[in-house]
């Protein structure tokens, strides 16, 4: 994967469509582009748009009918895709791509066996996915904490599973709103009092700073560090079904 190189399609991702299968995300490399190509090339029709559900390419079999951008086919596209179709390159192996801004990380379960796992929980789509961090088994969760002291309990693990993922502006204007004060701000914002009194500002001008200061920290955490906070200063609101 690191020899991967970015396609000049926007976005970080793309998102394909095979008739009668869920969508997957695929990352924006040229080399994940036509991977995914070649996996569904027996599946008929294959669609693949950007984030912004816009048309990128559409595909009958392996063969391309039609790409948007044709300096992208030329240029990037085909001389990776092509070899692959005449045999002359290995087909690269397709992975979906996860976007780890939401993934929560080193979750500990129990498995079907009563074992107890490392996992990590998914949730930048419509699903949540479940993987597991190693191929380690534990007959105690103490044990596994003694090894990973760092893990998310699995109480925390199945509140999140059951939960509808975090909208990061609302969450922002909900705590900045109705949650904040002087001290939980200042340990989500890891400053001093002195430099959080400077933020604070005048009454007139201290909501359009602080929510400024707090939109840049949240928006540079992942989800695991966004639930640690919200759980230790008992934010954790989620909208329920």
């Amino acid at each position: 994967m690191s020899t991967e190189t970015k396609s000049s399609l926007t976005g970080q991702f793309l998102y394909g469509y095979v008739p009668g299968e869920e969508r997957v995300c695929i990352k924006n490399t040229i080399e994940q582009i036509a991977a995914y190509i070649m996996a569904n090339r027996f599946k008929g029709q294959v669609k693949i748009v950007n984030f912004l559900d816009i048309l990128e390419i559409q595909t009958m079999g392996e063969f391309i009918d039609f790409c948007d951008n044709k300096r992208f086919l030329q240029n990037e596209l085909l001389p990776v895709l092509v070899p692959m179709q005449k045999g002359e390159a290995e087909v690269i192996e397709f992975v979906p791509f996860i976007d780890e801004t939401y993934t929560l990380k080193n979750a500990r379960f129990v498995n079907e066996e009563g074992k107890h796992v490392l996992i990590n929980l998914n949730f930048s789509d419509e699903c949540i996915e479940v993987t597991l961090v190693n191929d380690e088994v534990f007959d105690t969760e103490e044990e596994l904490i003694a090894k990973y002291p760092d893990s998310i309990s699995q109480e925390l693990a199945e509140h999140v599973v059951n939960a509808i993922p975090y909208e990061r502006d609302e969450f922002i204007i909900e705590y900045a709103e109705e949650y904040c004060d002087e001290e939980n701000a200042k340990d989500l914002l890891g400053i001093s009092e002195e430099a959080f009194e400077k933020l604070w500002g005048t009454e007139e001008d201290k909501f359009e700073s602080f929510i400024a200061a707090v939109t840049e920290k949240v928006n540079e955490m992942t989800v695991d560090e966004l639930l640690e906070f919200t759980f230790k200063h008992n934010l954790y609101i989620r909208a329920q079904n």
